[in-house]
C-alpha cells in the first residue's frame, strides 16, 4: 500500500487499539479500586467481629465469676458467717463455707482462689484455711478496699516475686502494678508481725505472707481479682471477698495472630491494664485519640511509632474497659497488593491481545474497503486505480454519483407511481382489501388517512346538445378528473380516479358533523360544475353518498354515489344529488353475483377449469342481463378482475406483474362485455391465474388436509365440524371439503367417523368404561345410535366387541403358558 492508504491503514489500527484498549484500562484500574476496597473493608469488618470475639469471651467469664459470686456471698449462710467469730466449735459452719468455696472454684472459670474475710468477726478464709485478724493489720492492707465506693470491682494485680517472669500473656499496664505491689506489701508486713493461724486448722503463716503468695497463679504475673464489700446491701460493709483469677487463663481465650497484631485493653480512666502481641510504645496516642471519640466501636488510622495502623476499639458496658486492636496498614495491604500486581498483569496481557486483534481485525476490515475502492473507483478497462487521495472520500464521491443517478430514476419513475396510486385507489373503491391493507397503502402513497368522515363524490358528464361528440368522451373525462385534482386541495381528498367513464372523488373532512360536511361537498360539487362549464362548456352531474367513517366502507359509498347518478332522471333532471335525497326506504339494489363470484374463485382454486368456464360464462350472462347499463356492467366486471387479481397475488401468479395488471384495467374500460367479455376473461384473465395456481395447488392440498388430520386426531372428542376447521383455517367451507375428499379419497366426515370408530374399539379393550360414557366422549347424541353405527361398521355391537377381544387375549395368553 502507498501514500494515503498506509495513512489510512495506521490511523484505522490506532483507533481500534484506542476503542479496544481505553475500556481494559478502565476496567483494570475501577476493578482494583473497587476490589481493594472490598477487601479493606472485609478486613476491617473481620478484625472488627474478632475484637467482639474478644471482647464477649473475657466478658463472659469475667460475668459469669461476677454472677456466682454475688449469688453465693448473697446467702444467708455468708451473711450470719460474717458476725460470728468462727470458733473452732463452729466447725460446721466453716466447713460448709469452704465447700461452697470450693464448688465456685469447680466452675468454669479459672478461678484460682476466694478469700474472704470479715472485720466484724476478726478472721480470713481462702484455700489454705481460716486465719484471725488484728485492727492494724486490718488498716494497713484493707483499708483502701474498704473504703473505695464501689460497691463491687475489679482490679489487675502483679506479685512482686512474678515481675521478672517471662511475659507469657501479656504484660501488666501501669495502673495495675501500682495498685498491687504497695497493698502486697502492706499485707506481708502486717502478717509477719501478728498473723497467727487458727488453732486447730494445722497451718501457721502471717496472714499478709498469705494475701501475697497463697493464690495459685499458675505461673502467671498477672492476676484479674474481683472485689466485693460485705454484706452486698449494707451501708456500713463489714467484709470482703477477693476473687482472683489468673490471667493466663483469660489468654488461652484469645484468638488472634499475635504476630501481625497488637491487644491491648485500657481501663475506664484510658490506662493501659493488658497488652499482648506486637510491641507498641507509642500507647499515649491511642488514648489521646479513643478519649475524644464517643462512638461505642469503630475503627480509625494513626500514626504508631513511624508507620500507619488500623486502630479498632470496643467500649466496654459492663466495667468501662476498652478493648484494642492495632495492625500496621502495611500488612493489611497485602491482599490488596497482590491484587494489584494480579490486575496490572492481566491487563497488560489483554493489551498485548488487542494490539494483535486491532492489527488483524483492522487488516480484515480494511480489505473490503480496498476491494470496494477498486470497483467502485476502478478504470472502464479494470485496470487498478490511481490512488492519488483518501479512498473513502473517493468511494463517497461515486456514491454521490450513484444517489444523483437515483434521483434521476425516481423522476423518471413518478408518472409510473401515479398509475400505482390510481390502481390503489381503483382497488379500494371496488372493495375487497381490508381495513389495514388500505391504511398500508394510503401510507405508501402519502395519502392521508387520519380524517375523521368521508364521503364518495361521483361525476359524469352529458354530451348530447355540445360540440363535442362520443369519440371525446374518454379525452373529456380525463380533463375533468384533472380539473377536480387541481379544484380540491390534496387535504380534502385523496386521489381522484376513472372507473368505467364515471369520475370519482373522495371527499374527506376533519369535522364529526354529518350537516356541515354535507354542505361542503354540495359546494365543492357546484364549483366543480362552475369551472367544469366555463372551461369545456358541457353538463356535469354529480352524485353524492351519505357520510362514513369507516374506511372499509368507501365502496359503500361509492354505491350510493353512482345510485344517486342513476336516479337523476327521476329527480327532474337534477345536477347535483345526494343518496339521502332518495328518501329513507330506499336502498342499494345490489346486481353483482356475490355468491356466484365465490363459486368461480372456489373453482379456480380448486383447478377445476371445466367448471370455471361454465361459472365464468354465468358470471357474464347474469351482469349482462341485470345491469341496465353498459356502465354497470362494466363496474361490475371490474369488481370481478380485482377480486381475481386478489387471487393471482395470494399465488403468486408470475404472468400477471404490476404493468400487465394496469393493461387489463385499460383492455377493459374499452370492452363490450356482453359479447366479448366471457371470452377476454378467459384468455387474458382466467387461464393464466389457473397455470399458475395449478403450479402450487399440489402442495398446498396436501398441505391443508394434513392440517385437517391433525385437528381430528388431537380434537375427535370435541363438536368437530368442516365449518368450525374452516373458520379456523380461514377458509371457504366448501373448498376446504374438496380439498379433504381429493387428498384423502373420503369425505371430512367419515374420516372422523372412522377415527372415533377406531378410538372406540381401543377403549373397549384397553378400559372399562361404559359403552355410554364412550358414546358420549366421541360426542354422539346418544348410546343408541353410537351402537348401530357401531355394530354397521364391525358387525357386533360394542359389547359383543369387548367380549370377543377379551376372550381371544385371555386364549392367546392360556396357550403361550401352556407351551
Amino acid at each position: 500500500m502507498k501514500g494515503r492508504s498506509i495513512s489510512y491503514y495506521v490511523r484505522l489500527v490506532m483507533f481500534c487499539f484506542a476503542i479496544t484498549s481505553l475500556p481494559v484500562i478502565l476496567l483494570g484500574i475501577f476493578s482494583y479500586a473497587h476490589s481493594s476496597g472490598v477487601v479493606q473493608n472485609n478486613v476491617n469488618a473481620q478484625k472488627a467481629l474478632s475484637l467482639a470475639q474478644i471482647q464477649t469471651n473475657i466478658e463472659q467469664v469475667l460475668k459469669t465469676v461476677d454472677q456466682s459470686a454475688t449469688h453465693f456471698l448473697s446467702s444467708h449462710m455468708v451473711r450470719s458467717a460474717l458476725n460470728e467469730p468462727l470458733h473452732p466449735t463452729q466447725f460446721t459452719l466453716v466447713n460448709q463455707l469452704k465447700s461452697e468455696l470450693n464448688f465456685l472454684q469447680r466452675l468454669d472459670t479459672g478461678i484460682s482462689d476466694i478469700t474472704l474475710l470479715s472485720t466484724a468477726g476478726q478472721w480470713m478464709m481462702d484455700n489454705r484455711g481460716l486465719y484471725r485478724l488484728d485492727d492494724a493489720e486490718l488498716t494497713r492492707t484493707y483499708a483502701d478496699f474498704m473504703q473505695d465506693p464501689a460497691v463491687s470491682h475489679w482490679e489487675i494485680r502483679v506479685s512482686e516475686e512474678d515481675e521478672t517472669l517471662p511475659d507469657q500473656s501479656g504484660s501488666l499496664g501501669e495502673a495495675g502494678a501500682a495498685a498491687g505491689p504497695g497493698r502486697e506489701e502492706d499485707v506481708r508486713s502486717g502478717a509477719e508481725e501478728s498473723g497467727q493461724a487458727i488453732p486447730g486448722t494445722g497451718r501457721a503463716a502471717g496472714t499478709a505472707t498469705r494475701y501475697a503468695e497463697g493464690a495459685n497463679t499458675g505461673g502467671c504475673a498477672q492476676q484479674l481479682q474481683l472485689i466485693k464489700k460485705l454484706p452486698l446491701t449494707a451501708f456500713q460493709p463489714i467484709g470482703l471477698a477477693v476473687i482472683t483469677i489468673p490471667a493466663c487463663t483469660l489468654g488461652e481465650k484469645l484468638s488472634f495472630d499475635a504476630s501481625q497484631e497488637a491487644l491491648l485493653i485500657l481501663d475506664d480512666r484510658q490506662q493501659q491494664v493488658w497488652t499482648q502481641g506486637l510491641a507498641i510504645r507509642d500507647t499515649e496516642t491511642i488514648g489521646q485519640s479513643l478519649a475524644m471519640r464517643s462512638a461505642p466501636a469503630s475503627q480509625l488510622s494513626l500514626a504508631l511509632d513511624g508507620q500507619e495502623h488500623i486502630v479498632t476499639y470496643r467500649k466496654s458496658d459492663y466495667n468501662g474497659w476498652t478493648y484494642i486492636s492495632v495492625i500496621p496498614q502495611a500488612h493489611l495491604n497485602e491482599q490488596s497488593h497482590g491484587i494489584g500486581w494480579y490486575t496490572l498483569w492481566i491487563c497488560l496481557a489483554l493489551l498485548a491481545l488487542f494490539i494483535v486483534l486491532s492489527w488483524m481485525w483492522s487488516k480484515r476490515m480494511y480489505r473490503p474497503i480496498d476491494l470496494l475502492y477498486r470497483d467502485v473507483v476502478g478504470t472502464a478497462e479494470g485496470q487498478p486505480p490511481v490512488r492519488g487521495g483518501d479512498e473513502l472520500s473517493a468511494i463517497g464521491e461515486k456514491v454521490n454519483t450513484l444517489f444523483r443517478t437515483q434521483r434521476e430514476l425516481k423522476h423518471q419513475l413518478h408518472g409510473h407511481l401515479e398509475q400505482l396510486k390510481t390502481f390503489f385507489m381503483i382497488k379500494m373503491v371496488l372493495g375487497g382489501i381490508k381495513e389495514e391493507e388500505i391504511v398500508e397503502g394510503l401510507d405508501t402513497f402519502d395519502m392521508r388517512h387520519d380524517f375523521r368522515s368521508f364521503g364518495v363524490m361521483s361525476a359524469r358528464i352529458e354530451l348530447e346538445n355540445t360540440r363535442f361528440e362520443s369519440k371525446d368522451y374518454d379525452l373529456l373525462m380525463f380533463a375533468v378528473n384533472n380539473m377536480i385534482a387541481e379544484l380540491l386541495p390534496e387535504e380534502k381528498r385523496l386521489q381522484p380516479i376513472l372507473i368505467s367513464r364515471t369520475q370519482v372523488t373522495v371527499v374527506t373532512s376533519d369535522s364529526d358533523g354529518a350537516e356541515p360536511f354535507r354542505q361542503e361537498l354540495f359546494s365543492l360539487a357546484k364549483r366543480v360544475q362552475d369551472k367544469v362549464d366555463e372551461y369545456l362548456g358541457i353538463p356535469v352531474y354529480i352524485g353524492v353518498s351519505l357520510t362514513y367513517r369507516k374506511l372499509t366502507e368507501i365502496p359503500r359509498a361509492y354505491e350510493e354515489s353512482l345510485e344517486a347518478l342513476r336516479a337523476q332522471k327521476r329527480f327532474g333532471g337534477q345536477t347535483i344529488l345526494d343518496f339521502a335525497d332518495l328518501g329513507e326506504n330506499h336502498t342499494l339494489q345490489y346486481a353483482y353475483p356475490i355468491a356466484l363470484q365465490t363459486e368461480l374463485i372456489d373453482a379456480i382454486k380448486l383447478v377445476d377449469k371445466e367448471r370455471t368456464e361454465l361459472l365464468v360464462g354465468q358470471f357474464v350472462g347474469e351482469i349482462s342481463s341485470n345491469a341496465s347499463s353498459p356502465h354497470d356492467q362494466q363496474f361490475h366486471a371490474v369488481r370481478l378482475l380485482m377480486n381475481l387479481l386478489n387471487v393471482a397475488h395470494s399465488y403468486e401468479v408470475q404472468a400477471l406483474t404490476m404493468s400487465r395488471q394496469q393493461s387489463l384495467f385499460d383492455e377493459l374500460f374499452q370492452l363490450d362485455i356482453g359479447s366479448d367479455g366471457e371470452r377476454w376473461l378467459l384468455q387474458m384473465l382466467v387461464e393464466p391465474i389457473l397455470a399458475g395456481i395449478e403450479e402450487r395447488t399440489e402442495n398446498r392440498h396436501l398441505q391443508v388436509s394434513r392440517e385437517l388430520v391433525q385437528i381430528i386426531h388431537n380434537e375427535f372428542e370435541t363438536d368437530l365440524s368442516i365449518e368450525l376447521c374452516a373458520e379456523r383455517l380461514h377458509y371457504n367451507p366448501s373448498y376446504l371439503s374438496t380439498v379433504f375428499r381429493k387428498s384423502m379419497n373420503v369425505p371430512f366426515s367419515t374420516y372422523l367417523a372412522q377415527h372415533r370408530l377406531q378410538v372406540a374399539k381401543k377403549w373397549l379393550v384397553e378400559t372399562d368404561m361404559s359403552v355410554k360414557e364412550i358414546s358420549e366422549r366421541l360426542r354422539y347424541n346418544n348410546p343408541q345410535n353410537f351402537i348401530r353405527s357401531f355394530r354397521k361398521q364391525e358387525g357386533v355391537p360394542p359389547g359383543k366387541y369387548r367380549e370377543l377381544q377379551t376372550g381371544e387375549q385371555r386364549d392367546g395368553t392360556s396357550t403361550a403358558e401352556g407351551e
